[in-house]
């Protein structure tokens, strides 16, 4: 029988949303040359309890994708994946892709297709060491190794109180962030730092350009850090930039370079010269030129680094003077032509520093 107590409303009736995932692709950051990081959002998600959140990705014009490892996410909101191990300068494509399921049923969502192209391999950088750490004169050297073989050429100044050289080398450092796309460039603007910070000549009271013997070797420490330096770092080429009020004991005015005595350099020499003249009006007797071989026998070669670097251990030297009366400014310029000519003219690929900077090579 019916219970006389029981009351029953109207029926009301209602229906449970639709389950529904979607997904939208984002943008790609943090791009290297090798690596990017995908961004995705879950947009919605109704119906499910979590989402499988992960990106498909391919290199751009292929045909399969690959899948990331998936993310689940109980809710909304961005999300993230990383991709390493990519080709230089490539055209990548990828899209957000998310899954559910529900007793059994599962939804997938996919974005609409985001692009990204990988950047350029990075360029090496100047990398600075310490020659003698921890004695008085330790010094730095810059050296910069390209990706790709080639010869090893050092560029120093002997003498830090000429000036004009120390300042030419420090600039390098700066204006030719890559100097070379093959072999090594050596940099070391003062060997002996007392000398730079007392402008003098001489270091410890010696002057380092008299303190290599043919036949005893260096003569001071710094002569031997200088030695060990050139000889450990496979030293090729070698570059000691000077400036003078004279060429010669005997007198000359003007500018010039003095190679070493061998078949590889003096035509460097030549051709470095041929660039600073291009480049400046000189007065005849003003115009760079080459000089008498620095191994060449006279008093004023005894104990020279760029004699003995060559007679020793077979490096191709040059000594780069420029004269003292001409403009400071010209004279810094100077010496980096006849540095850049000398990378150009050993053999190595120019950046775009050096290379910018001839008219002639």
């Amino acid at each position: 029988m019916p219970d006389p107590d029981r009351v029953t409303g109207d029926v009301v009736s209602f229906t449970t949303p639709a389950r529904v995932i979607t997904v939208a692709t984002g943008a790609a950051s943090d791009v290297t040359h090798e690596a990017a990081t995908l961004t995705g959002t879950l947009e919605e998600l109704t119906g499910y309890d979590t989402a499988d959140c992960s990106f498909e990705w391919r290199e751009a014009g292929t045909s399969t994708w690959t899948e990331t490892d998936p993310e689940t996410r109980p809710s909304t909101g961005e999300y993230t994946a990383d991709l390493s191990g990519l080709d230089t300068e490539t055209e990548y494509e990828f899209r957000a892709r998310g899954t559910a399921s529900h007793d059994g049923e599962q939804a997938e969502s996919t974005g609409e297709p985001a692009t990204f192209t990988t950047d350029a391999e990075p360029l090496p950088e100047w990398q600075t060491y310490v020659a003698d750490e921890g004695a008085a004169e330790e010094s730095e050297i810059h050296v910069y190794e390209a990706d790709a073989a080639g010869p090893v050429t050092v560029a120093l100044n002997i003498h830090a109180s000429e000036q004009t050289g120390v300042t030419a080398l420090e600039d390098m450092l700066t204006e030719w962030p890559h100097p070379v796309e093959s072999g090594t460039m050596i940099v070391w603007p003062t060997p002996c730092p007392s000398a730079a910070a007392n402008e003098t000549r001489t270091c410890n009271g010696e002057d380092l350009n008299e303190a290599f013997d043919l036949t005893d070797g260096p003569q001071t420490s710094v002569a031997q850090t200088i030695e060990d330096e050139l000889v450990a770092r496979n030293a090729e080429y070698l570059v000691d930039l000077h400036t003078r009020t004279e060429l010669y004991e005997s007198g000359g005015e003007g500018h010039a370079i003095f190679p070493s005595d061998d078949g590889t350099t003096r035509p460097i020499s030549e051709a470095a010269v041929d660039e600073v003249n291009a480049n400046y009006a000189f007065d005849p007797s003003e115009e760079w030129s080459v000089g008498n071989t620095v191994d060449e026998a006279g008093a004023q070669n005894d104990g020279m680094l760029a004699t003995y670097a060559w007679e020793t251990h077979g490096i191709h030297s040059q000594i780069g003077i420029t004269w003292s009366a001409w403009n400071e400014a010209d004279q810094i310029e100077q010496h980096k032509r006849v540095v850049a000519t000398t990378l150009s003219e050993a053999g190595h690929q120019l950046g775009s520093g050096p290379s910018n900077l001839l008219t002639t090579n």
